[in-house]
């Protein structure tokens, strides 16, 4: 079962846990439709509380990482458009806010806003 090693990483213990999984999915140490443990397991194995794992978890199912129900468990979701448009990305360091993906949605043949936005 899937332990990360948080060694090296953010001193935020909920972040390194993130960081963790991204890079396991990443690396393909962890594939889309596996089974992360449960949190109190995990939360076991690294001697954290539990709720610094649920809150990692939390965000990674906001980063779209990872999703899951209660009682059924939680899974590595697999790559989407989504996941991709919204991946948190490294602050540029003269920005501090990247606001790339602040474009309106568009359904193809829509022509409402037509002659607005530019693709």
């Amino acid at each position: 079962m899937w332990t990360p090693r948080l060694e090296g990483r953010n001193s935020v213990k909920y972040l390194a846990i993130v960081e963790a999984l991204s890079d396991a999915v990443t690396q393909g140490e962890l594939r889309p439709g596996d089974r992360l443990p449960p949190q109190r397991d995990l939360a076991w194995r690294l001697d954290v509380n539990l709720s610094t794992v649920t809150q990692a978890y939390r965000e990674a199912a906001r980063r779209h990482l990872v999703g899951g129900e209660v009682g059924r468990g939680t899974y590595v979701l697999p790559e989407s458009r989504e996941a991709t448009l919204f991946k948190l990305k490294e602050p540029d360091s003269r920005h501090g806010l990247d606001l790339s993906t602040n474009v309106p949605a568009r359904q193809p043949g829509n022509r409402d806003l037509e002659g607005l936005c530019r693709s």
